[in-house]
């Protein structure tokens, strides 16, 4: 049952699951002092709202992007220039949807 278990909450370590109870055996940890029933364990509703939330702002960035793109080819094929700030906007959030680290915004 371990291997269908989230990790402690607490220190990100596996659980121990005795057959009955779920606790974590990380001497430092909170949760060692704790047998909980293993429904109990899994359930993180702020963790998993989060997690949709972050699902719904992604795809919002990736529409977002495809509406940038798309104004770029337009732009371009105007002949209008390099509009700069479309560009960053552009590479910013390709950046971010890779997952990588965005530079410092300076004003």
């Amino acid at each position: 049952m371990t291997e269908q278990l989230k990790l402690c909450p607490f220190c990100g370590k596996e659980p121990y699951f005795d057959g009955v109870f779920v606790t974590c055996l990380n001497t430092s940890c909170h949760a060692i002092t704790e047998d909980i029933l293993p429904e109990y364990w899994d359930r993180r509703p702020i963790e998993d709202a989060l997690r949709q939330r972050i699902a719904v702002l992604e795809e919002v960035l990736r529409m977002g992007v495809t509406v940038v793109d798309r104004a770029v080819e337009i732009m371009d094929s105007w002949q209008v220039g390099e509009w700069d700030g479309v560009r960053t906007f552009q590479e910013l959030a390709g950046t971010a949807l890779e997952g990588g680290q965005l530079p410092e915004v300076h004003q």
